[in-house]
């Protein structure tokens, strides 16, 4: 597809040339000066690189605008079909992975099935839980794969899933058509329908996936989940309410991101507070900091110590502050008689009270 594009583009460019400014006619070679050879560099040559082009006389047949020969573009063309191959490559070895990791989870359960009816014909109750079998095998999936255990066990739940009821996306990913995560998208808007509507959303939604970026496709999944799944919003909501839940995972540098899952009334006006203060902020005279950094700031100060700059009884709004708020929490360690924290304050303290004094 990139090289035909360039042909076309080239096509159109090179009529216009050939005709109003006189290039090179490509049965025409030019006579070399000789003075040009004479002033050719003696020094050793620099060895070529295994990327490097080897271009040869007769290649420069055919001069495009810009000085590309005909016979370069074909090369990048080549190598944007390398580019294409691999990522096939990659969709290729993931469906492969996905069976591996079915075809053991299958495997595990005949072992735990065979290891508890052996052990009943002895009598004995000696033998390892569902739950702690489950763990071990995600732990061993980990380990094999090189990824956090919470990973190896979306890995599986996908493996299962991808296997048992959207054999067509196991097909898609197996020939390069989507990524894994377009296949793991799938799957994750699958969850809670049942097998029937399963088939009629891969139906509908594999000819996009084989089209979009993950980001797109999985705006029109959200869409068509909405459509085809029969139980209603509220029902689906309750459900996952009950899967709400915080993580902390730390990153390099002594940094680490904090992620929640709740209920996007509450992650909208959580956003929505911490938005505003920082906003507010961010117009202090003096302020150095960026939107960002202060949004950051705010949400761990309001975390770590319940509220920033807590607003009297009768000044409450949803952002958090209000024309009347004061500072008088005291008696924490590190606090000054404003209730500020000293790391804070050297970011935004003095300028902060006064700040309030006109809002």
């Amino acid at each position: 597809m990139g090289l035909f594009t360039f042909h076309c583009f080239w096509g159109v460019c090179v009529g216009g040339v050939f005709e109003n400014r006189g290039m090179l006619d490509p049965n025409e070679h030019p006579e070399p000066d000789p003075d040009e050879a004479d002033n050719e560099p003696t020094g050793q040559p620099s060895e070529p690189s295994a990327e490097e082009p080897d271009v040869q006389p007769e290649d420069l047949l055919i001069v495009r605008p810009g000085g590309i020969p005909v016979t370069l573009l074909e090369q990048l063309g080549d190598r944007f079909g390398v580019v294409e191959d691999s990522e096939r490559a990659k969709g290729t070895a993931a469906a492969v992975q996905v069976v591996a990791i079915e075809d053991a989870r299958r495997f595990q359960e005949q072992i735990q099935k065979a290891s508890k009816a052996e052990l009943a014909k002895t009598g004995s109750v000696r033998f390892m839980s569902d739950e702690l079998c489950w763990r071990s095998f995600t732990t061993e999936i980990g380990l094999a794969m090189n990824v956090p255990d919470r990973t190896a066990q979306l890995m599986i739940d996908d493996a299962y899933e991808l296997t048992t009821f959207l054999p067509a996306t196991l097909d898609a990913l197996r020939v390069g058509k989507i990524s894994y995560r377009h296949a793991a998208a799938i799957v994750t808007h699958t969850a809670g329908l049942d097998p029937a509507s399963k088939l009629l959303f891969e139906e509908a939604a594999l000819p996009t996936a084989c089209e979009q970026p993950v980001s797109k496709f999985t705006a029109f999944a959200r869409k068509l989940r909405e459509r085809l799944n029969p139980i209603a919003l509220e029902e689906r909501h309750r459900t996952a309410f009950t899967k709400r839940e915080f993580a902390v995972d730390p990153k390099q540098d002594g940094m680490a991101e904090i992620s929640l899952y709740i209920s996007a009334v509450d992650g909208i006006a959580i956003q929505d507070r911490i938005y505003a203060i920082a906003d507010m902020l961010h117009r202090l005279p003096g302020e150095e900091r960026t939107v960002t950094q202060l949004r950051a700031d705010v949400a761990t100060q309001i975390l770590q110590d319940g509220d920033i700059y807590p607003p009297t009884v009768s000044s409450v709004n949803r952002t958090g502050f209000g024309r009347r708020s004061v500072f008088t929490r005291t008696g924490f360690p590190g606090r000054g008689s404003d209730g500020i924290p000293s790391h804070i304050r050297s970011g935004f303290g003095s300028r902060l009270r006064s700040g309030f004094a006109g809002c």
